[in-house]
C-alpha cells in the first residue's frame, strides 16, 4: 500500500510539476501587455507592478526584485507613499 501510494506520488511530481510551472507565463504576459497601456504617473500602473511582483515572486526572485524596485521608483516619482511602502515591503520579502 505504501509502495503504491509513493509510486503514484512520484508519477504526479514528474508529470505535474512542469505543468504547474507552465501556468505562470500567461498571467505575466497579460499583465505586461496591460502595463504597456497605462501611464507611468497613474496609481494603476503601480498596482499592476504589484500584481507582476506577486505573479513572479513564486518562481523568479530576480524579476520580483526588479518589480519591487520599479514600484518604489514609480511611487516616489508621483509621491505615492502607500506605493513606496508596498514596494519596500515587497523588496524585503524578496
Amino acid at each position: 500500500m505504501v509502495l503504491r501510494s509513493s509510486l503514484l506520488w512520484s508519477i504526479f511530481l514528474l508529470i505535474g510539476t512542469p505543468l504547474l510551472r507552465g501556468q505562470y507565463g500567461a498571467p505575466l504576459d497579460s499583465l505586461d501587455r496591460y502595463l504597456s497601456t497605462l501611464e507611468e504617473k497613474d496609481t494603476n500602473y503601480i498596482l499592476t507592478l504589484v500584481e507582476l511582483w506577486r505573479a513572479s515572486s513564486g518562481n523568479d526572485l530576480a524579476a520580483a526584485e526588479g518589480y519591487a524596485r520599479d514600484i518604489i521608483d514609480k511611487s516616489r516619482a508621483i509621491d505615492y507613499t502607500k506605493g513606496m511602502a508596498t514596494g519596500y515591503q515587497r523588496l524585503g520579502i524578496t
